[in-house]
């Protein structure tokens, strides 16, 4: 009896925590050799481990546990110190490797990298055994990563006055202006990429003000919006009788399009919104240190669930290059509220010519020119706090390749799959006609 009740001890008191399903302990032994559950308790140094929640399958040949969310990138299990549970105290549970055999005792040390690996698990009274396989998922590529490839080189001859990236109907489009008339270039990968005339757009267009919105593409002249749904054909909306004169295209953001016009009377630029191309209506005059031209925009879901939009750099009326990140949000009750971060943030430099997304919770900016018209040393920028703070990325996760030249008035997109596509720019020196994918591993997780 005294051998008896040390070997029950055996499987009860250590991790192993074996347990009978009944209330009280039954005086005959138990013939079900299956298990509950597994568990792996928390360790200091892998604390991803305590996380993993398994799945054990009872199928009517072999079992099967595993973990249907995979354990964090990185995490080491090659030694584990696992807590099985069984349904009923059994006579032995041995678990099998190609390396090695390990009757198990509560405080065995595991190596669940193994593969293939097995428990053999035999009832109580020994007239029952069940075998298991044993799969420990660990993700094999690191979540924080972010894939950067070069796609394309020399997509469009240089000698063009500006381009503009779009996404229209999940095509990659690409807007070259040369002075005396503008280009499309379409791709639907990035790598292949076909030329096409552009009908209806100004010949001295500004094609970095194009505006991509969910339906449609916009940019603005004068007394002309011009406004696309296929990205080649575009109609103009004539506005002369209109008070004031469109300076630039912002954000499309609540449900309109918003832009910066010029109020002809007084000269004074305010901002106006529009849901059709032939009907503005004008709102808040701006501040002398809000940008006209050659800012980068991008809008967004903010933390707290509320929709933002946040313009940066650029040059002011006065020719001035700013290092202001004015929000914009509507707040019921009070109507749109702007916010400058620079105030809070005056060391941020000045900046034009950069380009903004709001991606994995977190904003990037790509390149731009600081006031002395010199690109930076760090062509990519980070802010996890919505732009108030910027920082540059962790080079082990996110780094622009090598090939990757510093530069001014790059554009930026996202696609429908979150791919982010990053595509030409100038020097001083040189005008690019290149581009980039990027895409973090973990996006759709």
């Amino acid at each position: 009896m005294k051998k008896y009740f040390i070997y029950i001890s055996l499987f009860t008191a250590v991790i192993l925590a074996a347990c009978n399903s009944g209330s009280g302990t039954t005086s005959t032994p138990s013939s079900d050799p299956t298990i509950s559950s597994l568990t792996f308790g928390a360790q200091d140094s892998l604390p991803g481990l305590a996380k993993a929640v398994f799945t054990i399958e009872e199928r009517t040949d072999t079992g099967l546990i595993y973990n249907v969310d995979s354990i964090l990138f990185g995490t080491r299990i090659n030694k584990v110190v696992p807590a099985f549970r069984f349904n009923y105290t059994p006579a032995s549970a041995t678990i099998y490797t190609p390396s090695q055999t390990i009757s198990l005792t509560g405080t065995d040390t595991i190596d669940f990298s193994e593969r293939p690996m097995y428990i053999k698990v035999i009832a109580e009274d020994l007239s029952a055994t069940k075998w298991y396989a044993i799969e420990v998922n660990v993700h094999q590529v690191d979540p924080d990563l972010y894939n950067w490839e070069k796609l394309s080189d020399n997509i469009y001859p240089t000698d063009g006055a500006g381009q503009q990236l779009v996404i229209i109907q999940d095509l990659l489009c690409i807007y070259v202006n040369y002075g005396t008339h503008n280009v499309a270039f379409v791709s639907e990968d990035g790598v292949k990429w076909k030329e096409h005339t552009v009908k209806g757009l100004p010949d001295n267009c500004d094609v970095r003000a194009i505006l991509n919105t969910p339906d449609s593409l916009w940019y603005v002249d004068e007394k002309n919006v011009y406004t696309s749904v296929d990205g080649e054909n575009w109609q103009t909306t004539d506005i002369s009788t209109e008070s004031y004169s469109m300076v630039s295209t912002l954000f499309h953001f609540n449900d309109s399009t918003w832009a910066i016009v010029q109020d002809d009377a007084t000269g004074k630029y305010v901002l106006a919104t529009a849901q059709s191309a032939s009907q503005w209506v004008l709102h808040d005059t701006l501040p002398d240190n809000f940008p006209v031209s050659d800012f980068a925009t991008t809008t967004f879901l903010s933390a707290t669930n509320r929709r933002r939009a946040m313009v940066m750099g650029g040059f002011s009326a006065k020719g001035e290059s700013l290092n202001t990140r004015w929000n914009v949000e509507f707040v019921p009750g009070q109507g749109y509220r702007w916010l400058n971060f620079s105030i809070a943030q005056p060391g941020f430099q000045e900046l034009t010519g950069g380009a903004l997304i709001a991606y994995a919770d977190r904003f990037f900016l790509f390149g731009g020119v600081n006031a002395n018209n010199q690109t930076g040393e760090y062509q990519l920028l980070e802010s996890t706090d919505e732009g108030i703070n910027w920082s540059v990325p962790d080079t082990l996760h996110n780094q622009l390749p090598a090939s990757y030249t510093p530069r001014t008035k790059p554009s930026v997109a996202v696609d429908s799959r979150q791919n982010i596509y990053l595509v030409g720019g100038q020097s001083r020196t040189q005008v690019f006609s290149d581009i980039y994918r990027g895409r973090l591993n973990s996006i759709d997780w």
